[in-house]
């Protein structure tokens, strides 16, 4: 089964949850519990429970599969204090960069290096570049500035994808070492401004598209 996904099915008198990975079977039973049972997880300390009574299910038949790979409840820079069972049992598998699943819960999914948002200058750090190569950055009002990179300059194509490769090795050999899944996904954003860069290069290619446009050709051609 993949990952994940999960079965109830009722044989006569006898009831099998089953699933895939190592969260299927947990996903079976939670459901089980919450569609089946009426239970209710409100958060750490309080839940619901019906009385104790009498049960008769004609048969089971029930499956499913989380419709998203990575599953998140962003909170801002403070993520929520609460225990890894409630949030599993809530189908959550990533809260913000604090949160890892253990391994026995069957990992979770997570971003790669080097961060999960506004990682442009993590692949193109300008301490180690704007110096000697200020051209790699946005020229904004006549000046060149650190806070984008020039997404039509070719040397900065070739160093983000450097750096991406780079990064995937060193979580695929971290992950080796840890037994767990490497990370499925990596995050390539821009600064958190509203810089674009108005070099003649860019310009160009602005005047048939949208800046959004520009960004998303970057990220293809890095695949």
């Amino acid at each position: 089964m993949e990952s994940e996904a999960w079965i109830i099915k009722s044989f006569d008198n006898n009831v099998v949850i089953t699933g895939g990975g190592t969260r299927g079977v947990l996903y079976g039973v939670w459901n089980f519990l919450e569609k089946r049972i009426g239970v209710r997880w409100w958060n750490d300390f309080e839940e619901y429970v019906p009385v104790k009574a009498g049960r008769h299910f004609e048969s089971l038949n029930d499956n499913g599969k989380p419709h998203f790979l990575m599953r998140e409840v962003y909170t801002g820079l403070v993520p929520p204090k609460t225990s890894t069972t409630n949030r599993l049992r809530n189908r959550v598998n990533r809260v913000f960069d604090s949160f890892r699943i253990p391994k026995e819960y069957g990992g979770g999914y997570d971003y790669g290096k080097p961060r999960f948002v506004h990682s442009f200058n993590n692949y193109m750090p300008p301490a180690q570049y704007f110096k000697k190569h200020p051209e790699y950055y946005a020229l904004h009002n006549g000046k060149r500035t650190t806070a984008q990179p020039c997404l039509t300059h070719p040397e900065v194509f070739k160093i983000f994808l450097a750096n991406l490769k780079k990064f995937v090795k060193q979580d695929e050999a971290q992950a080796k070492k840890l037994g767990v899944n490497p990370p499925s996904l990596y995050n390539i954003s821009k600064n958190d401004n509203w810089v674009i860069c108005q070099c003649a290069s860019c310009k160009k290619y602005l005047k048939t598209e949208r800046p959004s446009g520009m960004y998303i050709d970057f990220l293809n051609r890095l695949q």
